[in-house]
């Protein structure tokens, strides 16, 4: 209340200030006379400040409304900015969800390239160690064959033991055992190549270039 009423007699008393200087002295005897006039009668002094506090009062009920019309603007504004944040959090979250599942669908696309790749190479590599089990099956074959063309006394291929003997010079190790050796070893040597390749499937989206 005193701040609106310092307020509105500030602009009133500067007035007077200039025009008492402007007229040398004269508004001051022009307000002597007005506060004679008005008590006189002391209806005249109510009058007067009856209609003092209406102009306060419509001064303080039109600040209200200037103050009410800002801030109804202001919360408009920032209810929109809200909305707008919103939505394009909204819209962030949707693209990072669609950017994240077309990333998956990515990298297991891969990784089932790789591991199709991985079972052909363990087929690949089964038929080359089989047949490379047959080809040194034939080239001791032909070896025991020319032995005993000799006359060797080395027993025949019926009379080789069904297990192994554990004797590092003469040990003799049942075919069966020898490929099911050699298609351990394709596996492996698949696996391997699928552990290499693996990591080199990236699982983030390549960062965009500015």
């Amino acid at each position: 209340m005193l701040s609106l009423l310092s307020l509105s007699t500030l602009g009133p008393l500067a007035a007077l200030v200039v025009a008492t200087i402007a007229f040398k002295g004269k508004p001051l005897f022009w307000l002597v006379d007005l506060t004679e006039w008005l008590f006189e009668r002391p209806v005249r002094a109510l009058v007067a400040l009856l209609a003092l506090l209406a102009v306060i009062g419509w001064w303080r009920a039109h600040s209200i409304d200037a103050s009410r019309d800002s801030w109804r603007t202001t919360a408009a504004a920032e209810r929109d900015a809200h909305e707008e944040t919103k939505h394009r959090v909204a819209a962030a979250a949707r693209g990072a969800l669609d950017l994240a599942e077309l990333n998956r669908a990515t990298v297991e696309a891969k990784w089932r390239a790789q591991y199709q790749e991985a079972l052909h190479d363990n087929e690949t590599l089964r038929s080359r160690n089989r047949a490379l089990l047959a080809e040194w099956l034939r080239t001791q074959g032909a070896r025991t064959d020319q032995r005993g063309a000799g006359g060797a006394d080395l027993p025949g291929a019926a009379a080789l033991p069904a297990g192994p003997v554990h004797d590092a010079e003469t040990a003799v190790v049942p075919v069966a055992d020898l490929a099911d050796v050699a298609a351990a070893y394709a596996q492996l040597e698949a696996l391997i190549g699928f552990a290499v390749a693996a990591p080199t499937v990236a699982t983030s989206p390549a960062p965009k270039a500015d």
